[in-house]
């Protein structure tokens, strides 16, 4: 790396983030989870050749747990890591975005969400079949922590946008929040359907299962971190006092001296 990278680097994981650099990171970051999951996925059905994988009828848990996939479950749980970590700096970032939309989420949003990372990265060393019970407590904490801080502050910011016409709040930030706020509401009301109707296993194999829930709501929150980050990023270039933007580490250019009168 050389010298006008370090410092790019350096801010990036403080948080600090550029257009750039967040699509650049958020890239990196989806690439290898998917990566992992796909070979974890693929592992799984070598071991398993007559139960191949499917998310219609095969939790996520699955995946990671040693028994039903022993040779690709640490790429599960590495997966989960990767976006565990990934998580810290975008949480650095968005508690020094959000405030500049005067929407009073910052506070909601922090505290899920950071419930969210342990959650997450604990789910990858609580596999099911080691302590199901813990197992189930980590993913509340992972799903339930980052999902509902995209969530609960949605209700904040669409709030905002609407009673109060913020104009710090472009549609290209209130739409994804509307659409995740649907999309959750939905899929709650899916779920809960088919548990209070007696039918949860029974489903197992359609779109009214748990497994497929499950999975779009990972998809979904990914999904989230880069609608909401690249929205929020030029927010905070366009605000004084903010980052310029620029990434190379050029000094500013010092202020003119005081003009000359004409001779």
């Amino acid at each position: 790396m050389d010298g006008s990278t370090m410092p790019v680097l350096r801010r990036a994981l403080r948080g600090d983030f550029t257009e750039r650099t967040l699509r650049a990171f958020l890239a990196a970051v989806l690439v290898a989870i998917a990566a992992l999951l796909t070979i974890s996925w693929m592992l799984y059905e070598a071991h398993n050749p007559g139960d191949p994988y499917n998310i219609l009828a095969h939790q996520i848990s699955h995946l990671g747990n040693p028994k039903r996939n022993p040779h690709g479950f640490i790429l599960f749980s590495a997966a989960l890591w990767v976006l565990a970590i990934a998580a810290v700096p975008l949480l650095r970032f968005y508690r020094r975005a959000l405030p500049l939309l005067r929407a009073r989420v910052t506070g909601v949003f922090t505290a899920f969400f950071a419930l969210g990372i342990p959650g997450t990265a604990l789910v990858g060393f609580l596999p099911s079949s080691l302590d199901s019970k813990a197992h189930l407590v980590a993913a509340a904490l992972a799903f339930g922590g980052i999902g509902l801080a995209f969530f609960l502050s949605g209700f904040g910011i669409l709030t905002s946008k609407l009673r109060n016409r913020n104009g710090a709040i472009s549609p290209a930030l209130a739409i994804p929040f509307a659409a995740f706020i649907g999309f959750v509401a939905f899929g709650f009301a899916v779920v809960g359907y088919t548990a209070a109707a007696g039918i949860f296993d029974d489903v197992e194999g359609t779109w009214l299962s748990f497994s497929l829930w499950e999975w779009l709501l990972l998809g979904a929150v990914c999904a989230m971190c880069a609608a909401t980050g690249l929205p929020l990023v030029r927010v905070a270039a366009a605000a004084p006092g903010q980052s310029s933007g620029k990434e190379t580490g050029t000094p500013p250019a010092p202020p003119a001296g005081p003009a000359r009168p004409n001779s």
